[in-house]
C-alpha cells in the first residue's frame, strides 16, 4: 500500500518496507491552524488503506484446508487395522463370555444356598420335633416312675385286674387275646404315651377365611394341639386365606393346590364341585401322609373343614383311640362324628363306639392306609361324592370306623358344595365342654364289642318286629312306663306318628333292652317318627344300631337281613335256591330272569347290592362307585357317562325288578317259579338245553 508525503506526492512502498516521510517540527504545527477542509483532507492522508478481499478468501479457503486435513489424518490415526480389530472383537467376545459364566455362577450359587437353607430349616423343623417327642416319651416315662406312693400303686393293681379280667373274658369266648403293647416304639393305650409318631392335623378350605379364622381359633387353644403339626390346604389361590393361615400361631404350613383349568371338551362331573373337593381332598391327603420328597410323611393326619365347630376334646379323642387302629386290623378310621348322634338318644359325653357306615366330617387315618390302600385307588369320577367311595364295602373291606356317642364336630355352615340347609344338623348333639379323658378302651377291641352289643339279644331283652301300622307305638311292652298322649316332635317334616313314638320312646323302663327289627325298604318309616337319620341307615355295626335314652333305656334297631343276632323268626335269609344273572345291556330284572326260567323277586336283589358281586360278573375297570337308581346294582357300559366301566350299588335307592337304563347291564338275583323247587328247575332246563343241542346235530 501506498502513502502521500507532506507536499501531496506519492512515495511508494512495498509491504516489507513501508515509509511514512518525516513528522513537520511542532512549532510549525502549532503556529498555524489551517482550515477545516484541509484537516480533514490531512487526516484521510494519515489513515491506512484496507486490504483485498480476495486475499482474505484465500487465506480463509486455507485454513479450513489445513483443519479437514488434520481431522482425516487424527481419525485415521484412532482406527485399528485388520488384525487389530479381530483382537478386538476376540477380546469383547471373551469378556462377554466371561460375564455370562459369572451370572451363571451367582445364580447357581444362590439357588444351591437357597436349597440349602430349605433342608436345613426342613432338618430343624424335624429335628425340633423329634426332640420334643422324646421329651413327652421321656416326661410321661418319669411320671410313670415317679409315682410310687400308695394310690398310684393301688391304681395300677386294680387296672392289671381289669386287664387279666378283660383277657380271660376274650379267652373263655374264643377271642384271640390282644398282643401285648409295646411301650419301646412309643406306642401305649395310655393317653400320657399315646400312640402317634408324627400325626398332623389338615384344615381343608377354600374361600372362606372367616370360616377359616374360627376354625383355627378352636384348634390352636387345644390342650393336645402341640403333639400335631397343623396344615391349611386351600384351593383358591385367596390372598385373606393365606393371611388368616399365618395369622394362627399353630400353622406350620399353608398347602397350596392347584385346580386343573376348565377343558372345553372334559365330562360334566370333571368341572363339577364334587370334583373340585375330591381332588383337593386326595392333593392335602398326599401332600401330609405321602413319603418323601411328594410328601411329609406324618404317621397320621386328622382331616377337618373349616365349616366345622370343634369340641374342645377333640384332638384328645383322636389320641386316645390312635391305638386302637394299630392293635385292632377290624378298624381303619376314627371319626368326631355320629350319625345318630342326637340328644334324645345319645347322651353320653365319654363313650365310643363302632360304626361300618364311614361317618367322615373331622376323621382320621393312618398314613400306612392312605399310601397302601386309599391313594392307588382314589377315584377319578366319584359322581356322588368322595365319602360315599369310602363307604363302599370294596373300600372299607369289612373294616369299621370308632366313633363318639355325643359329636365332636357340628356342621355350621348355610353354604356349601353338599350342604344348603344347615337345620339337620343342628338338631344333633354336641360336646360343647368335652371331657378330660375317655378312660379305658379296651372293650373297643372286635371280640369284646361284638360280645357286648350280642349281649343285648339275650333274655330278658324284648325283640319285636317293625311294622307300619298305627298301633305300633301305643302297644306297651315289657317293663315300659304308660304311655300318654301328647308330646313335641323331632327335628324332620316327619309324620302324625312323631308324638306317639316319643312317647314310646321315653317310657321304656331304665335298664332295659327293646330290639326292634327292620329291613333297609322300611327302614325311614321306622327312622322318621323316632327322629334319627332317616335317609338311609348310619352309624350301623354289623346291622345294628344302638340307641340310648335319656331315662336309661337301650333300644337296639336291627337289620333283619345283616344282623347275625336276631332270632330266625325275625331275620331274613336268602333262598334256598336262586342264581346270580346278568342281564343283557339295558334289559330288565324281570326279563333276564324269564330267559334263564327263573322269576325276579324285589326283596331278594338286595342281596347282590355290593362291588363284590358285581366283581364276580363285571369287569369294573373303573372301580366301585356310589349312585341313586332303581336299576342297580349295574355295570355302566355306555361311554357316554360320566360313570363308564363302573360298578354302581346304592345305599339309598331301591332295586325294583323292572327297571331298566338303556346305558347299563344290570346284575339280578332270580329264584325258581313258584310251585317248582329248585332241583326240578335245573332238571328241566338241562333237558330243553340238551333237546335243543341234538336238534341242531
Amino acid at each position: 500500500c501506498g502513502a502521500r508525503n507532506r507536499h501531496g506526492g506519492t512515495t511508494s512502498t512495498t509491504l516489507s518496507s513501508p515509509s511514512h516521510g518525516p513528522k513537520p517540527p511542532a512549532a510549525a504545527r502549532g503556529r498555524h491552524v489551517p482550515p477545516r477542509p484541509a484537516m480533514r483532507e490531512r487526516a484521510a492522508r494519515r489513515r491506512p488503506r484496507r486490504c483485498s478481499p480476495l486475499l482474505l478468501l484465500v487465506l480463509l479457503v486455507m485454513a479450513a484446508t489445513i483443519c479437514y486435513t488434520y481431522l482425516i489424518l487424527l481419525r485415521l490415526r484412532r482406527q485399528p487395522q485388520g488384525n487389530e480389530t479381530a483382537e478386538a472383537d476376540a477380546a469383547a467376545a471373551a469378556a462377554r463370555a466371561a460375564d455370562a459364566k459369572a451370572t451363571a455362577a451367582i445364580a447357581d450359587a444362590k439357588a444351591r444356598s437357597a436349597a440349602e437353607a430349605a433342608e436345613a430349616a426342613l432338618t430343624k423343623d424335624v429335628e425340633a420335633f423329634e426332640q420334643q417327642h422324646a421329651e413327652w416319651v421321656e416326661g410321661a416315662a418319669n411320671k410313670h416312675a415317679a409315682a410310687d406312693d400308695g394310690v398310684a400303686r393301688a391304681k395300677r393293681r386294680r387296672q392289671a385286674k381289669a386287664e387279666q379280667r378283660a383277657l380271660a373274658a376274650a379267652e373263655t369266648s374264643g377271642a384271640a387275646a390282644r398282643p401285648e403293647e409295646d411301650q419301646a416304639d412309643g406306642c401305649s393305650s395310655d393317653p400320657a404315651v399315646g400312640c402317634m409318631a408324627s400325626p398332623a392335623v389338615v384344615i381343608m378350605s377354600h374361600d372362606r377365611a372367616d370360616m377359616l379364622s374360627r376354625s383355627l381359633g378352636l384348634v390352636c387353644p387345644m390342650r393336645m394341639a402341640r403333639h400335631f403339626a397343623v396344615y391349611v390346604s386351600e384351593d383358591a389361590g385367596r390372598a385373606e386365606i393365606a393371611a388368616a393361615a399365618k395369622a394362627a400361631a399353630c400353622v406350620r404350613d399353608v398347602l397350596r393346590y392347584h385346580q386343573p383349568p376348565k377343558q372345553r371338551f372334559q365330562p360334566a362331573f370333571a368341572g363339577s364341585g364334587y370334583a373340585k373337593i375330591s381332588r383337593h381332598f386326595k392333593a392335602a391327603l398326599q401332600a401330609v401322609l405321602g413319603a418323601p420328597p411328594t410328601g411329609r410323611g406324618h404317621s397320621h393326619a386328622v382331616v377337618l373343614e373349616d365349616d366345622l365347630l370343634l369340641s374342645p376334646d377333640t384332638l384328645l379323642f383322636f389320641w386316645s383311640s390312635a391305638w386302637l387302629l394299630r392293635r385292632d386290623r377290624t378298624l381303619w378310621c376314627v371319626s368326631a362324628w355320629n350319625d345318630q348322634g342326637y340328644p334324645h338318644v345319645a347322651a353320653r359325653s365319654e363313650a365310643i363306639g363302632r360304626t361300618d357306615y364311614f361317618p367322615g366330617l373331622g376323621w382320621m387315618v393312618t398314613g400306612d392306609t392312605w399310601n397302601d390302600e386309599l391313594a392307588p385307588h382314589w377315584p377319578e369320577a366319584a359322581t356322588t361324592g368322595w365319602d360315599h367311595w369310602m363307604r363302599l364295602s370294596s373300600t372299607s373291606r369289612g373294616r369299621e370306623c370308632l366313633r363318639p356317642e355325643v359329636p365332636r364336630t357340628r356342621h355350621a355352615s348355610k353354604r356349601g358344595t353338599n350342604v344348603k340347609d344347615n337345620r339337620p344338623f343342628e338338631a344333633f348333639g354336641f360336646a360343647e365342654h368335652g371331657v378330660g379323658s375317655f378312660g379305658d378302651l379296651h372293650h373297643m377291641l372286635r371280640p369284646a364289642y361284638d360280645d357286648a352289643v350280642k349281649a343285648l339279644f339275650a333274655p330278658p331283652a324284648h325283640i319285636t318286629a317293625w311294622r307300619e301300622a298305627s298301633d305300633f307305638w301305643s302297644t306297651p311292652v315289657p317293663g315300659q312306663g304308660k304311655l300318654q298322649a301328647g308330646g313335641g316332635s323331632f327335628w324332620s317334616k316327619s309324620s302324625g306318628d312323631a308324638p306317639a313314638a316319643r312317647q314310646w320312646l321315653q317310657a321304656l323302663g331304665a335298664g332295659t333292652t327293646t330290639v326292634v327289627a327292620y329291613t333297609r325298604e322300611t327302614y325311614r318309616s321306622l327312622a322318621t317318627p323316632l327322629g334319627l337319620w332317616k335317609e338311609s341307615p348310619r352309624g350301623t355295626h354289623n346291622g345294628t344300631i344302638v340307641l340310648r335314652s335319656a331315662a336309661g333305656a337301650t333300644l337296639v334297631l336291627a337289620d333283619r337281613r345283616k344282623c347275625p343276632w336276631l332270632p330266625p323268626q325275625h331275620a331274613f335269609r336268602a333262598a334256598h335256591a336262586w342264581r346270580e344273572v346278568k342281564a343283557a345291556p339295558g334289559a330288565s330284572c324281570a326279563a333276564a330272569c324269564q330267559g334263564a326260567g327263573m322269576r325276579c323277586q324285589a326283596r331278594e336283589l338286595e342281596w347282590v347290592m355290593s362291588c363284590e358281586a358285581l366283581a364276580r360278573h363285571f369287569p369294573c375297570e373303573a372301580g366301585c362307585g356310589h349312585q341313586v337308581g332303581d336299576e342297580l346294582p349295574a355295570y355302566v357300559h355306555d361311554a357316554a357317562l360320566d360313570t363308564y366301566q363302573q360298578c354302581l350299588v346304592s345305599d339309598i335307592a331301591f332295586s325294583t325288578c323292572e327297571a331298566a337304563f338303556s346305558k347299563t347291564t344290570r346284575l339280578c338275583r332270580c329264584v325258581p317259579e313258584k310251585g317248582k323247587s329248585g332241583l326240578a328247575r335245573l332238571t328241566a332246563n338241562r333237558s330243553k338245553s340238551l333237546a335243543t343241542t341234538t336238534r341242531q346235530k
